[in-house]
């Protein structure tokens, strides 16, 4: 159809002569859906279906999610006949978590290096920084056991939580001489005190807790943020902490689109680091190979 000198084709025709130019599957099933006219397999629901009342958290979204949701297949499922053993499983559903999460950067050498060492009677408190990518250098709290066993200690990865609180990570798990009322707030009321990670250590295992990319040592500072918020002092005042927080809080979609955006995701990062901090620890040598856990928020 020609109007004003332009060709224009009606949308029916436009979207089967696109899905047509598909080979293969592609243009047969173009072929099956177009075959009955005006009808499609189930039929789709108007998001703006006046007075719709659904009950759903996503609104007049649901109608197509639930349609979705009735085909899913879960190829993947361990309950799946096919699958003889947990390690079969665990081998191919490991591959696809790590395809997924689009976040596989070569490994590289830890490097570790230790900043700081603080007697604390049955351990020693040391900070430590260490490669977790080619692109990616983390702070991290370790208490070393005194005299551990070569090869015989048990290891614990102590993982910070999110609670929405940025300005420290892994000081919510391990106590330090100096500490920031707004710290002790959030480890009081949402987490425990004392902390975990101090107890560990005195029970005898070796325990690492490591800020994750946005928290503590690795939050975001944009360009125009005021020295406090730079410096962190540790008498830094509670409304100054809890605008921080706010503020940090309100950018992580943008932060997290702008990840999606460069090809990787954010869970996938800090998934990877996790891995890292084990590689780390079977760097030590006192550290138990198969003597390793977590435990975290």
């Amino acid at each position: 159809m020609e109007v004003g000198g332009v060709w224009k084709q009606p949308r029916r025709g436009f979207w089967k002569s696109l899905l047509a130019a598909g080979a293969g599957a592609g243009a047969a099933n173009s072929e099956t859906l177009f075959a009955q006219g005006s009808q499609m397999p189930f039929p789709l629901s108007s998001t703006n279906t006046p007075g719709l009342q659904t009950g759903s958290d996503v609104g007049s979204l649901w109608p197509l999610v639930e349609k979705l949701a009735s085909r899913v297949y879960f190829p993947l499922a361990f309950t799946q006949p096919r699958l003889r053993s947990l390690e079969d499983w665990k081998r191919m559903a490991q591959g696809k978590i790590v395809d997924l999460l689009q976040y596989n950067p070569p490994k590289w050498p830890a490097q570790e290096r230790t900043i700081e060492s603080i007697d604390k009677g049955d351990y020693v408190l040391e900070k430590v920084r260490f490669n977790t990518s080619p692109y990616s250098r983390a702070p991290a709290y370790v208490l070393a056991p005194k005299d551990a066993p070569r090869r015989q200690t048990p290891a614990i990865v102590a993982l910070h939580d999110h609670s929405g609180f940025y300005l420290w990570g892994k000081e919510k798990l391990v106590e330090t001489d100096a500490e920031n009322a707004g710290a002790a707030r959030v480890q009081a009321t949402l987490l425990c005190r004392p902390q975990f990670g101090d107890g560990l250590g005195e029970a005898g295992f070796l325990v690492e807790a490591m800020d994750w990319m946005y928290w503590g040592e690795r939050r975001m500072i944009l360009d125009d943020d005021p020295e406090d918020w730079r410096a962190r002092p540790n008498d830094l005042a509670a409304d100054r902490v809890d605008a921080f927080n706010a503020r940090i809080f309100q950018m992580e979609p943008l932060v997290n689109r702008t990840l999606t955006a460069a090809g990787t995701t954010w869970p996938g990062l800090i998934f990877w680091e996790d891995i890292r901090t084990v590689d780390y620890l079977l760097t030590r040598p006192e550290v138990g190979r198969n003597r390793i856990g977590a435990v975290g928020f």
